[in-house]
């Protein structure tokens, strides 16, 4: 956490919005589940069995057109390596069938397409390599148990949207 607002506060009050965090945190670490997706009411079930598993829910930049490309795998997936290779293979496939939107996704326009790029580059050889990083018969967490998390609670991720938005 970082800016103004968080730097005006003082240490008890930010203190305490950190333990308070951590907690929140603790908890959703503590719901596991066998496979990686969103969490859906079941209809018509009452509680505390009226969720399900199913495809992963995701707000990524243009989806109104990605759900149109040919590929369009949300799982759920048993695997972090299913997950990971469905992932890349949806921006892959975004970047080859639509690259009108994908360049301004990519930040062709900031710095000359040496991003765009790169992304072309690089996504492609992670992909096809998932399977010597990722999928290893000896790691056992590859294959859960998958714990309940969200971007918005990620402290690594709001460092790299900080990051990446230059704030």
């Amino acid at each position: 956490m970082n800016g103004a607002p968080w730097e005006d506060l003082n240490v008890e009050v930010k203190l305490t919005a950190i333990r308070d965090y951590a907690r929140i945190i603790l908890e959703l670490s503590r719901l596991q589940f066998n496979a990686i997706g969103s969490l859906y009411f079941k209809h018509k079930t009452p509680p505390p069995n009226c969720f399900e598993l199913g495809p992963i829910a995701w707000c990524k930049h243009e989806s109104s057109a990605r759900k149109d490309l040919p590929i369009y795998d949300r799982g759920p997936w048993n695997t972090s390596g299913q997950w990971l290779r469905a992932v890349l293979t949806d921006e892959i496939q975004f970047m080859e069938m639509r690259p009108d939107l994908a360049q301004t996704v990519h930040g062709h326009r900031i710095d000359g397409g040496a991003r765009w790029r790169l992304a072309q580059t690089i996504l492609p050889q992670f992909r096809d390599r998932i399977a010597d990083i990722i999928e290893d018969p000896l790691d056992r967490c590859a294959g859960g148990p998958f714990v309940l998390a969200h971007m918005d609670l990620n402290p690594w991720c709001a460092v790299l949207s900080t990051a990446v938005l230059g704030q």
